[in-house]
């Protein structure tokens, strides 16, 4: 599973650079989901290759794709000074659901067990990845209906052309005033100087 989630994030992010975040994402939870349905299956007797290889064979492209479709989507259109607290609160995210996630499962698995006996913690066991899988599809939705706006770069908040970047309201604003303060200076002016 480790390498096919290597896989996953090596190809999600060559793919979202070129297409952008909102399909990997949704391939990815679709994956994940397709995964966890596989996983459905085990049984009682069953064996590694049998049961639960080909599932993980499913699952870690997703997991892995999904993660980095999350990273770019998170920092996406942030701005520079703020990269830092949204690199963290994607961190902080994925370490809260990845828990949220863990106890909602188990608390499916125990619960749906009837005893403690191989066969009934197997059907617990594939309640829980059914659980998953459910919310691997309502991520997908999310992911179509939510990732459909791209951000733009920050814009002038008044006076300023809707769209019209920051620095070029400011330099129009000092032009209307009348304002002779120089706001850029080019490098060969400054060359210039210096040799003087």
């Amino acid at each position: 599973m480790t390498a096919m989630t290597l896989v996953g994030s090596i190809g999600g992010q060559s793919i979202a650079t070129r297409i952008g975040f909102r399909w990997v994402a949704t391939v990815g939870l679709v994956l994940t989901g397709v995964g966890c349905l596989l996983l459905t299956q085990v049984s009682a007797g069953g064996s590694y290759f049998g049961d639960i290889f080909f599932g993980l064979l499913v699952f870690g492209p997703g997991l892995g794709a999904t993660y980095v479709a999350a990273s770019v989507a998170t920092l996406a259109g942030v701005a520079e000074q703020e990269s830092g607290l949204a690199a963290g609160l994607n961190t902080a995210a994925f370490q809260i659901g990845g828990a949220l996630g863990s106890a909602v499962a188990t608390t499916v698995a125990v619960s749906q067990a009837d005893g403690n006996s191989l066969a009934a913690l197997t059907d617990g066991f594939q309640s829980a990845f059914a659980a998953a899988a459910g919310f691997a599809a309502i991520g997908a939705v999310a992911a179509i209906l939510l990732l459909t706006r791209r951000r733009h770069p920050q814009t002038a908040p008044s006076g300023g052309r809707p769209g019209q970047p920051m620095s070029e309201h400011r330099t129009s604003s000092l032009r209307a005033s009348g304002s002779t303060m120089p706001t850029t200076r080019s490098r060969s002016s400054t060359t210039t100087d210096l040799q003087r």
